[in-house]
């Protein structure tokens, strides 16, 4: 992505990154850094420069990414991914130009020690995570919550073509082919989580894990990352052994003896992998996104990882892809704190509140929505302490709420929250409004005549 830092602004060409919360670009002095083709950025020739201090706002939102103590200090951060890359530096508000915006007050890393396998053509990363200081979060009110891009692979006949983003009413992805699939976000993360349910190939399926929840019956969304920065897909174990069983079974061909890897001759003819996302999207992928030649060998491009799934960038390649989150942050919308007060009576009424969901393909919208609480809160023997006070009359209702005493502690809900709470009352289910129902979600187009 090409962009412009600094007063006078400075061309600069950074990778992007939706599992990145921040942003940050190469800067002199340079103890470490990458090889870069484009001069080194230099803060002192930058009248827009701002260094932030150790107790600023914006250096407190780093959370455990800050690296200093002392509040009259720089603000200092260290940022380390997965594949061992990282970067370390002093965080800065600078002026960001993208097109034909300039943006001011751009909170920003400016990396003095930077390691990891970029590309000569990089100068840093461009943090598109759901995060406060990342670029997307910083940017939000410009965007409306909307970005897109296209990654082009340079094998074969795209040689010339460039990858794309686009931000706002220019990122909408729409048109024939498009499919949508919602996103989740996961409590104190702020990556983007898909729910996979299967893998297939061609009438072999594989089921995907679901995430684990205290209530047996529920499936809750996001067991997989999808990750602008990650190359590669990462499943679990039985997932990769299964899904290498399918291949070989398809593809009918010994492959060679390599440990851990599932490699064929180049000339192989290898079949599509179709991914299915919750809400009946389902992508099919080709061998170039899917496999990899190395040497004279061509090579199934996923790995195994039981503490995390991904859905990396080759399997995103040739894809128009769009994310839509809500301008309101979907942390300030969710209750993360709520009282136990799930009994088990309440969760069986709760069991037909999830059937009528999932039946109308919303489950994974209400996990976005405040009553995801609803579905995450423990299983405790709670229903029966508000009996034994309506009991005792030191309950009182009105049309709109009802009042009652635990402990010496006045505890409010309103009557359809309180009936929720206690499945003592569900009566006739809520039409809902698709439009304000609406959640979070990616969606993906194979129509891409017109966007490269």
């Amino acid at each position: 992505m090409e962009i412009y830092v600094g007063t006078p602004p400075t061309k600069q060409m950074v990778s992007l990154d939706t599992g990145s919360s921040m942003s940050w670009i190469q800067c002199l002095p340079c103890e470490h850094c990458f090889k870069q083709n484009q001069l080194i950025f230099n803060s002192n020739r930058s009248s827009s420069y701002q260094v932030l201090r150790c107790d600023s706002s914006e250096c407190l939102k780093l959370g455990s990414k800050r690296d200093c103590t002392r509040s009259n200090e720089k603000c200092k951060y260290r940022l380390s991914y997965d594949d061992k890359a990282g970067s370390s530096g002093e965080l800065a508000k600078e002026t960001y130009t993208v097109g034909d915006t300039s943006i001011p007050n751009m909170a920003h890393g400016c990396g003095h020690k930077n390691r990891g396998n970029f590309s000569e053509q990089s100068t840093g990363m461009i943090g598109l995570a759901n995060g406060p200081i990342s670029f997307f979060g910083q940017t939000r009110y410009l965007t409306g919550g909307k970005f897109s891009y296209c990654l082009v692979s340079q094998i074969g006949s795209n040689q010339n073509a460039r990858s794309r983003i686009s931000f706002g009413k220019n990122a909408v992805v729409s048109g024939p082919g498009v499919i949508s699939t919602p996103l989740s976000k996961k409590k104190g993360s702020s990556f983007y989580f898909l729910t996979l349910k299967s893998i297939s190939v061609r009438n072999i399926i594989i089921p995907f894990p679901v995430r684990k929840s205290i209530i047996p019956f529920i499936r809750q969304p996001g067991n997989i990352m999808i990750d602008s920065g990650t190359t590669i897909n990462y499943f679990p174990s039985d997932v990769l052994r299964n899904l290498k069983t399918a291949l070989i079974r398809v593809i009918g061909k010994t492959p060679f003896n390599i440990a851990d890897e599932l490699c064929y001759e180049i000339n192989t003819d290898i079949p599509n992998i179709t991914f299915h996302f919750a809400s009946h999207a389902n992508i099919t992928l080709s061998k170039m996104n899917t496999f990899t030649v190395y040497g004279n060998a061509l090579c199934l491009d996923m790995k195994q990882d039981d503490s995390i799934s991904i859905f990396g960038n080759r399997s995103q390649m040739n894809f128009l892809v769009g994310y839509d989150i809500p301008r309101k942050k979907m942390e300030e919308t969710t209750v993360t704190e709520f009282p136990s007060w799930i009994s088990w009576k309440s969760a069986l009424c709760l069991k037909k509140i999830v059937k009528k969901f999932e039946d109308m393909d919303l489950l994974e919208r209400v996990y976005n929505t405040q009553f995801i609480s609803l579905f995450t809160a423990p299983i405790l023997q709670f229903s029966g302490t508000i009996v034994h006070h309506m009991l005792l009359r030191r309950v009182s209702s009105n049309s709109k709420e009802i009042n009652f005493m635990v402990n010496g502690h006045e505890l409010i809900f309103g009557m359809k929250e309180y009936a929720l709470v206690t499945g003592m009352y569900f009566g006739s289910f809520p039409e809902l409004n698709e439009e304000k129902f609406r959640g979070p979600s990616v969606s993906l187009s194979t129509s891409l005549e017109d966007n490269l």
